[in-house]
This record gives C-alpha cells, sequence and structure tokens, in this order.
C-alpha cells in the first residue's frame, strides 16, 4: 500500500537511505566498453548490461517512482525530471520535442503513439512495431535540447516487449519466448552537446514471455548514470531507444512510458546550481532587513539606506554568472520551489554590464574588477552566432548556444545602448564594445511604411513581425533615441511614433484629446488621456515600468520638462494615488514574476486605466519600480521601498521580484532584469545622475538630445 501524501515525506527519506546502499552496491566498472561503430551503425557489440535487482530484496522500492500511484504526477515531486510522459496533448514530450523514429538496414518500423497499452489508466505509451533484417536496426530519437541534469542518479523508464514472427517465418534462431539468445538486441543510448555517447543493453530486463496485458507486462529499466562513461550531463543532446537485429531476422512491438531522470533532491535545481557562482543560504536575511528598516526611520539616512539595498542587489551578479562563459542567468528562485535559469537574454547581458559600472561607481569594486569581469563577458559575445551582427534574444549560459532563433529590435537596443555606457564608463573596452556596437545597424527594424520599428525578427519563420513598437510611451523609445544616436534611423523616425493611438482605433481605453501639433516639418496629434484631474500620454499597458525604465539612461527630466519628464512624473504620481484608492499598502504595478506553485510566470500587470490597452491589476506590486521613481519623486520613493520591508521579502540579493500585497504572498525570486534596474537607478540617485551622464556624454546620447527639448505634451 502506498503511503498518503502526507506521509510520504518521512518515507521518501528511508528509501532514500535504503537507495543510497543499494547503489554503492553495484560496481561501476563491471561492465564492457562503449559499442563499436562504423558508418553502417552499431556492427560488433560489447554493450553494457544493465545489473538485476538483488533477490535477497526483490521488495525494496528501488525508486520513488514505485510509490507514486495511478493518479499521481511525478511532476510533482523535486526528485524526478519528467521527459515524456506520453501524456501531452499535442504528442510533444516535456521538453517541447518530438520523437523521431529511424531506421538503418533493411527491414521496416513503425512509430506509433498508443493508448491501449499504457502503464497507468490515463495518457498513451509509445510503441515501436518493427520487423528487421539482419543487422537492421530501428530507433526512438528524442532531442533533450541540451539538458542540464548533471545532479541525477539515474534514467528510469518502464519498457514492455511482445515477440512477433517475422515476415515469412524469418531466420530465427530461437527456440522459445522468454530467453536472451542473439536474435536482437534492446538497448538505450545517450548523447551530449559535443557528439560523445554511451549505450547500456536492456534487452534482458523487458524480454519476458508475459505479453501485452498481462499484470507483470511492464518492467521498470534503472540505467545508472555513472556507467554512461564520458558523457558530459551538463549538455545532454539526446536519447535514443533502440532495437537491433543480430544474427537473424526479428519482428516484434517494443512500448515505452513515463521516462524520468531521478536524483536525490531537487536535481533540476541542484543540476543548475553547480553552473554559477554562489547561491543565498537563507530565504529571508531577517537581521539585515532589521537593520536597514530601522536605518530607514531617520530621513537623514536616506541615501544610507537605498545604498545598501543596492549593494546587497549587486551580490545578484556578483553570485549568479555562469563560471564559464560569465553570462548572467535569467532568474533564481529560493525557497521550496527552488530553481537556477539555465538562460540569459541580451537585455540581462545589458543589465549585467549597467550594474558593473554602477557597483564600481558606488564603491562595491574597483575600476580594474569592473573591467574584468565586462570583459570576459564581452569575450562571450564575441563568439556567440548572431544574424546581422545583432544577437539573438535568447542564449543558454552554459554554452552559449541559442535558444529560439528570434531577434528582438528592443533588446537589441538595450544592449547597445549598455555598451555605449561601457565604452564612456570603461575606456579600456571602448574599442570591443564598440566593434559590437557598430555591428548593429537599426534600420533593419524599420517599417518603411509607417516608419515604426518592428517587434523581431523570426529566423525560423524567415520573416519580421506583423506588430510594431508604435507607442512613445514604452522602454521601446529608448531603442528608438539610440538608433538615431547612431545615425541608422532618421530623426523623422521619432515623429512617426504615436503618443496616444489614432482615434480611429476605438477598442482603446480613452477616446484621445489634444491636437495637431507640427515638428520638424512633420504633423503630429499630440495627444493625452485623463484620469485623477491629470492630463497623461498613456503606455500600452499601463505599468510604472513602460514611463520609466528608459530614465535609467535618458535624461528626460532634464531635456524635456514639458514632455516625457513631465509625463513620468504624472504617471509615478497617479500609481501612487491609485495604490491608495484600492487600499493597497504599497505602490508600483509592473510586469513581474509572480508565483505559481511548482511552476512561475512572468505577468504583465498595469493600471489599467493609464494603458491604451491596459494590463489587468491582480495587487501584484514590484520594487523595481520604486527605484525608478526615486527619479520622478525621491521622498515618495524612498517611503515606498521602505514599505516594502512589512512583508518577508528580504533576501540575501535584496528584495525579492514582487509581493501580492492583498495577500501579502511573496515571489522569492529575482530577476536579473530588475535587478538591473534596481542598482543603475540607485547609481543615478546616490551619484548624480552618473550612469546618465556617461551615456549622454556619448555620441549616440548627445546627438537626439534636441528631439526631447523641443517637445511640449500639454501645453497649446
Amino acid at each position: 500500500m502506498l503511503p498518503k501524501r502526507k506521509d510520504i515525506q518521512p518515507f521518501m527519506e528511508k528509501v532514500f537511505l535504503m537507495l543510497a546502499v543499494f547503489f554503492l552496491m553495484v560496481p561501476r566498472n563491471m561492465y564492457a566498453g562503449p559499442p563499436k561503430k562504423s558508418n553502417g551503425g552499431i556492427i560488433a557489440r560489447t554493450l553494457k548490461k544493465v545489473p538485476k535487482l538483488p533477490l535477497e530484496i526483490p521488495k525494496l522500492p528501488l525508486t520513488l517512482y514505485q510509490m507514486l500511484n495511478e493518479e499521481e504526477d511525478p511532476y510533482l515531486f523535486p526528485e524526478f525530471h519528467i521527459i515524456d510522459d506520453f501524456n501531452s496533448p499535442n504528442g510533444l514530450s516535456r521538453a517541447g520535442t518530438a520523437w523521431e523514429m529511424r531506421l538503418s538496414g533493411k527491414g521496416n518500423a513503425e512509430k506509433i503513439s498508443d493508448d491501449d497499452q499504457v502503464r497507468r489508466k490515463r495518457g498513451k505509451s509509445l510503441r515501436l512495431d518493427h520487423s528487421l533484417n539482419r543487422n537492421g536496426r530501428a530507433t526512438l530519437r528524442l532531442s533533450l535540447s541540451r539538458l542540464d541534469i548533471s545532479q541525477a542518479n539515474s534514467l528510469i523508464f518502464y519498457a514492455g516487449y511482445e515477440e512477433k514472427k517475422p515476415p515469412g517465418g524469418g531466420n530465427q534462431s530461437r527456440e522459445s519466448k522468454g530467453r536472451e539468445d542473439n536474435s536482437r538486441v534492446i538497448f538505450v543510448t545517450l548523447r551530449d552537446a559535443k557528439g560523445h555517447e554511451d549505450s547500456m543493453e536492456i534487452t534482458g530486463q523487458v524480454f519476458f514471455e508475459s505479453g501485452p496485458g498481462a499484470d507483470d507486462f511492464w518492467k521498470q529499466i534503472v540505467l545508472p548514470l555513472h556507467d554512461f562513461e564520458g558523457l558530459n550531463f551538463n549538455r545532454l543532446a539526446d536519447l535514443e531507444i533502440s532495437v537491433m537485429a543480430r544474427e537473424s531476422d526479428a519482428a516484434g512491438s517494443l512500448w515505452v512510458d513515463d521516462i524520468v531522470f531521478w536524483g536525490f533532491g531537487n536535481i533540476d535545481f541542484e543540476s543548475r546550481k553547480d553552473n554559477i557562482g554562489g547561491y543565498p543560504s537563507k530565504i529571508i536575511d531577517e537581521e539585515r532587513a532589521q537593520w536597514l528598516w530601522e536605518k530607514s526611520r531617520d530621513a537623514a539616512y536616506a541615501k544610507v539606506f537605498i545604498k545598501e539595498i543596492a549593494r546587497d542587489t549587486w551580490k545578484y551578479f556578483e553570485k549568479s554568472r555562469d563560471k564559464k562563459t560569465h553570462l548572467i542567468v535569467d532568474h533564481i528562485r529560493t525557497g521550496k520551489q527552488a530553481l537556477v535559469a539555465d538562460y540569459t537574454s541580451i537585455t540581462n547581458i545589458a543589465m549585467d554590464f549597467l550594474a558593473t559600472v554602477s557597483a564600481a561607481e558606488l564603491g562595491f569594486i574597483d575600476h580594474d574588477q569592473a573591467v574584468k569581469r565586462v570583459k570576459e563577458t564581452l569575450k562571450t559575445l564575441h563568439g556567440l552566432k548572431r544574424w546581422k551582427g545583432f544577437f539573438y534574444n535568447y542564449y543558454n549560459t552554459t554554452d552559449g548556444s541559442v535558444g529560439k532563433r528570434f531577434v528582438s529590435s528592443v533588446d537589441s537596443g538595450w544592449l547597445a545602448i549598455a555598451l555605449v555606457v561601457v565604452r564612456q564608463a570603461l575606456p579600456e573596452l571602448s574599442r570591443e564594445a564598440g566593434n559590437i556596437l557598430e555591428a548593429f545597424d537599426f534600420s533593419e527594424f524599420l517599417d518603411p511604411e509607417n516608419n515604426q520599428i518592428m517587434i523581431g525578427y523570426d529566423e525560423e519563420q524567415g520573416k519580421f513581425t506583423e506588430h510594431h513598437y508604435g507607442l512613445l510611451i514604452t522602454e521601446a523609445r529608448a531603442t528608438s533615441y539610440c538608433a538615431i544616436g547612431k545615425g541608422d534611423l532618421s530623426e523623422s523616425h521619432w515623429w512617426f511614433i504615436y503618443r496616444t493611438l489614432p482615434h480611429a482605433w476605438k477598442w482603446q481605453r480613452q477616446e484621445p484629446a489634444g491636437r495637431n501639433k507640427t515638428y520638424d516639418g512633420i504633423e503630429i496629434f499630440q495627444g493625452y488621456y485623463e484620469a485623477g484631474g491629470k492630463k497623461f500620454v498613456p503606455s500600452w499597458g499601463g505599468s510604472l515600468f513602460e514611463f520609466l525604465m528608459p530614465t535609467i539612461v535618458i535624461d528626460e527630466k532634464r531635456l524635456a520638462p514639458e514632455g516625457l519628464g513631465l509625463n513620468n512624473r504624472i504617471a509615478t504620481e497617479l500609481h501612487r494615488d491609485y495604490a491608495r484608492e484600492k487600499g493597497y499598502h504599497v505602490w508600483g504595478v509592473s510586469p513581474a514574476a509572480t508565483d505559481s506553485g511548482k511552476e512561475w510566470r512572468y505577468g504583465e500587470f498595469g493600471v489599467p486605466y493609464m494603458g491604451s490597452k491596459g494590463y489587468k491589476d491582480e495587487g501584484v506590486m514590484t520594487p523595481h519600480v520604486s527605484f525608478l521613481a526615486l527619479d520622478t519623486l525621491p521622498e515618495d520613493a524612498v517611503q515606498n521601498i521602505r514599505a516594502f520591508f512589512d512583508y518577508p521579502m528580504y533576501g540575501e540579493y535584496g528584495l525579492y521580484d514582487s509581493v501580492q500585497a492583498e495577500h501579502s504572498r511573496v515571489n522569492p525570486q529575482y530577476l536579473a532584469l530588475d535587478q538591473g534596474m534596481i542598482i543603475t537607478a540607485a547609481a543615478n540617485y546616490l551619484k548624480n545622475d552618473v550612469i546618465k551622464g556617461y551615456f549622454h556624454k556619448d555620441p549616440v546620447g548627445k546627438k537626439p538630445e534636441h528631439l526631447l527639448q523641443k517637445e511640449s505634451f500639454f501645453k497649446v
């Protein structure tokens, strides 16, 4: 009888101890080496065989997999990484990849998704029907997408086999079912990203007289990973399950189901954690939070308060870079559902550069350390694959491989901006940063029909997106500004970006008021919305992030006191007032990472009436926009940051990403993007807009300044 879920923890601990003893009993070097290969496939084999369980302990649960009943999902248990349970409605594995069937030699084979013969009551299994001539081979292959499973102990799955008579009687040497002979061999192969592979034979484990429908048809196969020699388990590329006819023709059906990697503890988390420089030792740093809160009570210590939070925030960038590639990971999460990402975006890399310069300005590291850090990452960037000089949006942090082959215009813009800051703040790296920057030509993204920037280019589909960054009040305006400064786009582009959406788009939140104005010979509609007795130019979703993110590098407050600078302050006031009206303890609604059980999600949140489209408000507040608001309402922002300390959300790397204010539900997660905005905004606040100064010192930041200066949003 299986233990109930509430009793499973103590039972698991006993099983773990027994497992440790069992795996120590299995000799590591008792098997022959990998199979010999030729161009025609595996010809002569000395395959390593799977050890059978000691007969004296047949009732020992070899893995927790045997503890799960037919209704329980291994996905709920961190000890498992599911490869495929064949229950997906779209036929893809849990990794999002599809099984392939490959045939070598003479014969035929077919891959079938089977819902008649399954190990559990629900779902399906995978069946490989085959009729092979001598030396023929049928293989089920699944891409593992460079899976990092380095802390797993075993590959486990269930399999069953039904022998059939080859067409025409064949050339069988088999006299009876249920005995191992040389007519066929069934084996499992793992291959890493560099093409190294090793195989283990499982013929004796699945070849029994019982056929489909029998109670003992499904056999659990346990393959200790230490017996797969010479593989890099940080980057597993492929899993293959093969049937090969040896000395005679062979026919039959092989079923497989419920394929997982298993290990002690949270194997996904542990496998990725060993790639980065460090990880928080505690979830909540109560002592540090209390000290900061006490400091914040005295307004005279406001800057000390912000600086010390920035110091802790910097630890994310110190510890969360991959030790080999020096790429910052997208996020980490603490708590019961701990995780470490194994990918990054080019905006994250931009934030790493800005954070490094900020840390040097704040005295957390010295100039030489900053140069070393940025130089290491620049070296990695020079080796990454690109599209027309631009980087793809996502890369794997452990080996720099490309994720989805999509090139984002706005993310490319933020990397370009960070490179501009780098070459001014760290002149030793001016040439390396400049070489990457000059390879970008943002005219690639310009739609000549409306003079607006397209969202990006999908290389896999071979086309640009249909949609554009058409509104001024989004984070994308920083990309437009930078592209004009580089000379890639004409200054006229700035006036073709909508201040408010056209009147004809009736689905927008408000019908905009305003009047036509002419700038540089181009007539635009100088539109705005109204709320709370205030005029404002809306963003797309109404998040404070859209209004304020560009201000970490562009000095809109100084250059556009009647335009963007004024609008940013009004937007901050409206966000503050909206939260008060809703009864929220803190303010600052913006996109953030939120808790969703074992998973997490990145949600788009905003004050609905402040957006043309208007994101939803679910009471999710994020600290990073309060740091951005240090540029617009500094005293209010400091008080709001202090209010976040009333929630249990301060860890070793500073404030966590979000809290659901009504229910005090904290997501104990750090995002590189938001951490970067926090420390860069803090550096500007504490050091007289130092990061903005570096950007505007460069010709790229200097050239478009007059475009900001001449625009007035609300004056007739």
